[in-house]
């Protein structure tokens, strides 16, 4: 047996206790294990602490490094428009008297300058061309014409020259793409003969009856994209509508005083920025 413990004696058996100048000191596994379980609670007690993540915030949109757009331009396009025209020979009074809708292609050219702020792109644009167009209609062309039936199908061609001047405010969606807004007028006049055909209701043989002159003026609203393909040169798209109240000839032609027309205008170009 061991001898019993006494002061400054050894502790036998598995947890000794040892005095080395009056300091007390454990030896033995049951410190080791101690120490390691201290070890992982610590190292438990950080992985349980939160995770902070800083959020990102995005860059904005700026517009340093973008596509001049100020300075003048010019270039070349085509257009289709669909028109309507509906006359009524008590100048707005009832129904119209006939009617007829023209499909019209044409091409132009176009010149046009812009002044950029920032985002911001105004503009002024002017362009003139050549169109034809050719179409169906029906009604009483006697108010055009002596002797013509009161109730007829009838065919249409004319062709002539067309003048659009209008200003566009757009925004810059990004450095190379802009969408705008536009507003103006057009102006078209034929200058050769504009012709109605109709079969006669007797004879039935083809009658064609023609104008001398017809000239309409349009108030035009519309919309569009115009992306920069380098620096120099962009491609253009817009939509325009059309709206009339008179034909603007009125006066050399009062035959044309009941004259309202609508169109729908599609436009392709190629600008070329200087």
């Amino acid at each position: 047996m061991d001898a019993a413990a006494g002061p400054g004696s050894p502790v036998s058996g598995p947890h000794r206790i040892r005095d080395f100048g009056g300091q007390m000191t454990c030896s033995g596994k049951p410190f080791i294990v101690a120490a390691a379980a201290v070890l992982i609670v610590s190292g438990a007690g950080k992985a349980a602490d939160p995770i902070v993540s800083t959020p990102m915030t995005p860059a904005m949109p700026t517009f340093e490094d973008a596509s001049d757009w100020s300075g003048f331009y010019m270039g070349v396009g085509g257009t289709a428009s669909w028109q309507s025209y509906e006359f009524d020979g008590d100048a707005g009074a009832g129904e119209p008297d006939f009617s007829f809708y023209p499909t019209v292609y044409g091409g132009q050219l176009v010149v046009g300058g812009n002044v950029q702020f920032d985002s911001v792109v105004f503009g002024i644009e002017a362009a003139g061309g050549v169109y034809g167009f050719s179409g169906s209609g029906s009604g009483d062309l006697s108010e055009l014409f002596d002797g013509a039936p009161d109730d007829v199908d009838f065919d249409y061609t004319s062709g002539g020259y067309s003048a659009d001047l209008s200003a566009r405010l757009g925004y810059l969606v990004t450095p190379s793409m802009l969408i705008y807004g536009s507003g103006g007028a057009r102006a078209i006049y034929s200058n050769n003969d504009t012709a109605f055909t109709y079969e006669d209701p007797v004879s039935g043989d083809d009658v064609t009856e023609e104008l001398e002159h017809f000239g309409n003026l349009f108030g035009t609203v519309g919309a569009g994209v115009e992306v920069a393909l380098s620096d120099d040169v962009s491609v253009d798209l817009e939509y325009e509508y059309g709206f009339s109240a008179a034909g603007w000839l009125a006066e050399e032609i009062p035959e044309l005083d009941g004259l309202s027309a609508g169109s729908h205008t599609i436009s392709a170009q190629v600008l070329f920025h200087f």
